[in-house]
């Protein structure tokens, strides 16, 4: 058996590796955002979404996040200081209802995650932030990342 248990012989990334070790770090922080009810039509809900958003960026990747106002709520914006830029493209509202998680909590079925926003597109968004996360303690240099 290798490091991750398969009996096949293969070399494992080290990316693949932090990711791995950050994977119940990442669980938590999809967990967190899904916690926030982000209804596309209900600014208020949106605005608490980006301010959750931008706290989760800015502690996970040590990137400034700026809340960039609109009439149905802020947006979360990473602007890249070097060029080229590379950039994470991503949503935090939801096509739910306020009032959905009573519902339908987020819960972790055996690796399963379930909950409004898991899948589009609040996962995506904690995946862009640990990637970001682990390519600077990588020493690469984030300055070229938007989101």
């Amino acid at each position: 058996m290798n490091s991750i248990g398969s009996p096949y012989s293969f070399v494992v990334h080290p990316y693949l590796v932090a990711a791995m070790a950050s994977l119940d770090a990442s669980i938590a922080d999809i967990a967190n955002l899904v916690s926030v009810e982000s209804p596309s039509r209900d600014a208020e809900r949106v605005a608490a979404s980006a301010r959750a958003v931008a706290d989760l960026i800015a502690r996970g990747t040590g990137l400034s996040a700026e809340l960039v106002d609109s009439p149905v709520g802020p947006h979360v914006a990473v602007r890249a200081t070097a060029r080229p830029a590379v950039l994470f493209l991503g949503h935090h509202d939801t096509v739910h209802k306020a009032g959905t998680l009573d519902a339908r909590p987020f819960r972790n079925d055996a690796g399963v995650l379930r909950g409004p926003g898991v899948f589009d597109m609040k996962a995506g968004i904690v995946q862009a932030v640990h990637a970001t996360r682990i390519m600077r303690e990588a020493g690469i240099d984030t300055t070229h990342v938007s989101m």
